[in-house]
């Protein structure tokens, strides 16, 4: 704790003179004596015990809630022995938020900063999501809190955290510099979200920002990136109001078996902090129901159902409308996280590129994981591969299963 003098008066021992008097609210700056400055508190005046404010209007005033108690603020100066006050502003925000979790954990408890056994329930913290600077700076002073509470048995472990995610930064080519740089007003490249919220939704604003690159990693805005996610959503939209209204209880589709090779991928992804990617596998499983060939196959309305619920996280609005569309009279953000069937995510076919001499001539779909001689007789049967070997001699076979006929010919 620290006293500064102030003091409209003349400090009967420097006779120094302020200019104006401190008044609770008002305060711009700690403002001392000069000849004695910021005074310490005599060792035999400690501890300095704060007053009780309970009661007081705690609500923001520019200053701590300190300032208003005048009787605590206003003291002697042990130096001089002219009036002086208390500072009153003496702690970083950042010693708060070292250990701010743990009352969460006891928001209503009286009897101490929080009860050991709430925190033994919730903590320590599952994840951490910063940026670099808090690693450097709050990461370790709320390490420094929480090993300081933990000999003191005040909790049961040593780190406050058990995982650290450092998110990368969206970036934009300046204006000014020419460069990719923090988005800044000075340098010409700071994009207005509102005018984006106005053209194409908030759900597409908040999408793109996650589509646009790994969360770990820095990645540069792109005016015309947010158009392919604005298309997504109408896609999506479109196709479930479509597909409503036929929907019944059918399970057995390749629509259906996409649908479990997406909730494998989207789960996965989240779990990893992938959310670009996860992304992209709705994506692809949109375009995959929406094919020609499949556009007629029928839609479970538990289809529907759970492909609103994976993009629901990402587009809150856009799936919280549709789910009320589909008839359903509860949030969507009540429901069960789906699940998906493991044996239902092997895909029962795929599509092989067929080499003639290292060039692609041409695809063939097969069952999965069919053997080289299989494939090879599938692929020799297919007009466009065996106009590209007529009359020539196969060689020799590469092949990667499930991915590449490579044949050699002579």
């Amino acid at each position: 704790m620290r006293i500064t003098l102030h003091s409209p008066l003349d400090c009967p021992g420097c006779g120094s003179r302020f200019e104006g008097a401190w008044v609770p609210g008002k305060e711009t700056s700690s403002q001392a004596c000069p000849s004695c400055g910021e005074v310490p508190v005599p060792e035999e005046q400690l501890p300095v015990e704060l007053p009780d404010l309970r009661g007081a209007d705690l609500t923001p005033k520019g200053v701590s809630p300190l300032a208003a108690a005048t009787d605590w603020v206003n003291v002697e100066c042990p130096k001089c022995g002219g009036p002086a006050r208390r500072d009153t502003d003496t702690m970083d925000t950042f010693v708060d938020s070292s250990w701010y979790q743990f009352r969460y954990t006891s928001p209503h408890y009286d009897g101490g900063p929080f009860r050991r056994e709430d925190v033994e329930r919730w903590a320590p913290v599952d994840l951490y999501v910063g940026g670099v600077e808090h690693a450097i700076l709050h990461l370790l002073y709320a390490r420094f809190f929480v090993k300081f509470l933990y000999d003191i048995d005040a909790v049961p472990f040593d780190e406050p955290f058990t995982r650290l995610f450092n998110q990368g930064m969206i970036v934009r080519r300046s204006e000014t510099s020419g460069k990719r740089e923090k988005m800044s007003k000075s340098k010409g490249n700071v994009v207005n979200p509102d005018e984006l919220v106005v053209q194409y939704g908030t759900d597409a604003v908040r999408l793109y920002e996650l589509f646009i690159g790994p969360p770990e990693e820095e990645s540069e805005w792109n005016d015309n990136g947010i158009e392919g996610i604005y298309r997504f959503l109408r896609r999506a939209w479109h196709w479930v109001l479509d597909r409503a209204p036929q929907a019944g209880e059918v399970t057995a589709s390749a629509i259906e078996q996409q649908l479990h090779i997406m909730l494998k991928q989207v789960t996965e992804r989240l779990e990893s902090f992938r959310f670009n990617t996860a992304i992209s596998a709705m994506m692809e499983f949109l375009n995959f129901a929406l094919q020609p060939e499949h556009a007629r196959q029928p839609v479970s309305k538990q289809t529907l159902r759970a492909f609103l619920i994976m993009l629901a996280p990402f587009a809150p609005h856009l799936a919280e409308e549709l789910w009320e569309r589909l008839g359903e009279t509860t949030s969507i953000f009540t429901q069960h996280y789906p699940t998906y069937d493991e044996a239902l995510t092997r895909r029962r076919e795929v599509e092989m590129a067929v080499q003639i001499n290292g060039k692609v001539r041409g695809t063939v779909t097969v069952a999965t994981d069919s053997a080289a001689d299989v494939v090879q007789a599938v692929a020799l049967a297919d007009d466009k591969v065996r106009r590209h070997v007529a009359d020539k001699t196969v060689v020799k076979t590469i092949f990667v299963r499930n991915r590449i006929l490579n044949l050699i010919v002579r």
